[in-house]
């Protein structure tokens, strides 16, 4: 018995010594606003992510806009988060075409042209107002992740992201709609253009018409040419438009 009071003596004074002691290591620290564009903030970002983090919206090495060698660009949008950060980007380099063509969603163009006015007008009231949206992405720096923030279906297969009325005050807008679109084939070419349908001989029909091999190949090439061109729509959200704040009473 007195061998093992001895032995719980030498264990509290050896513990003694450590108990002022404290040791913290910060393993993540995301500053507010750090999710969007353009947006800096004091300290040193530790991690990204915490470890085993993965978001849902999140893309492979996490680019949501990929270049092409001609200098086009493809923009990625799998989640709200996304699709804001194309919107402020465009807005913000002035985009125009970009914007109308993979940010815009097509049901918001055909109203524009069925009101006679051209989708680019939409860009240049967002234009004129993008202080608005750059206040409203303020306070949902998250996307749909941020809390206080919901999301749900309103209908026309659109899907609302928005913040309550009370956390909009003082802002014209509280959220936004979107539309999932993509994943098809279109021709490049005008909105209002009809494109020429053109058809193809095989080798046989164009031998038979030029009477010729040297000759088939150059028709074939030439109808080949002549057929529209066209281009993969990435899948993804697209923006319907932005829901207005109401006063609070």
């Amino acid at each position: 018995m007195r061998r093992l009071r001895s032995y719980c003596v030498l264990f509290v004074l050896a513990c003694a010594p450590l108990g002022g002691c404290t040791y913290e290591k910060v393993v993540y620290r995301r500053p507010m606003l750090s999710g969007l564009p353009g947006v800096e903030s004091g300290g040193a970002l530790i991690s990204d992510k915490p470890r085993g983090y993965r978001d849902p919206g999140e893309i492979d090495q996490g680019r949501i806009t990929i270049e092409r060698e001609d200098g086009s660009k493809i923009l990625i949008a799998r989640s709200a988060r996304h699709l804001m950060a194309h919107i402020y980007q465009t807005l913000k380099d002035d985009e125009k075409d970009l914007f109308i063509e993979q940010v815009l969603c097509e049901a918001t163009r055909a109203e524009y042209r069925q009101r006679g006015l051209e989708p680019g007008e939409a860009f240049d009231f967002l234009k004129a107002n993008q202080g608005q949206i750059a206040a409203l992405f303020g306070r949902m720096p998250m996307g749909e992740y941020t809390p206080g923030v919901f999301m749900q279906q309103v209908g026309g297969g659109a899907y609302r992201v928005a913040i309550s009325n009370k956390a909009a005050e003082g802002l014209q807008w509280r959220g936004f709609d979107m539309i999932w679109e993509g994943g098809r084939m279109e021709t490049i070419g005008g909105e209002h253009e009809t494109p020429e349908v053109v058809t193809v001989p095989t080798l046989e029909e164009a031998v038979a018409e030029t009477g010729s091999i040297s000759g088939a190949t150059a028709l074939i090439a030439e109808a080949r040419a002549r057929q529209p061109r066209q281009r993969f729509v990435q899948s993804g959200w697209k923006l319907r438009w932005f829901v207005p704040a109401r006063p609070v009473e």
